[in-house]
């Protein structure tokens, strides 16, 4: 593996700290926009939440009983690299949305393997919350 990326962070920043979303989502529309900016700014992965993020190559396989040169060993831990950055980011998101859901809908959607996914199931169970908040507005 290769070194540690100075560019994600590993802490949460403490000023970004996002509120739980409540059972029935009367916090629907804060709880969204708090979320996003803290997904931009303490982490900059909006684009996972966005579906645009893209999966990095294949990592190469190489038999184990040969040696490697030393550009396939740069090559492979570049890879490696990629992936590792690629799956911090998936799991960054998946944890900000974890920790601030309500429980009973963290059990349905813990087994969707995207960020992407995780992020629209959310959405598409509150969407209708935004119109009721203006309503009674």
């Amino acid at each position: 593996m290769g070194p540690i990326d100075s560019t994600v962070s590993t802490d949460i920043p403490k000023p970004y700290v996002v509120p739980k979303l409540a059972w029935d989502g009367s916090n629907w529309i804060t709880w969204k926009s708090q979320t996003l900016a803290m997904l931009a700014v303490g982490w900059g992965v909006t684009h996972h939440i966005k579906g645009t993020a893209r999966e990095p190559p294949k990592i190469p396989t190489f038999p184990t009983s040969c040696s490697l040169m030393e550009d396939e060993e740069d090559h492979l831990e570049k890879a490696e690299k990629c992936w590792d950055d690629y799956n911090q980011c998936e799991a960054t998101v998946k944890a900000q949305i974890f920790t601030t859901i309500p429980d009973s809908l963290l059990i349905k959607i813990q087994r969707l393997k995207m960020a992407k996914e995780i992020w629209d199931t959310v959405c598409e169970k509150y969407k209708g919350k935004s119109l009721t908040v203006k309503v009674n507005l």
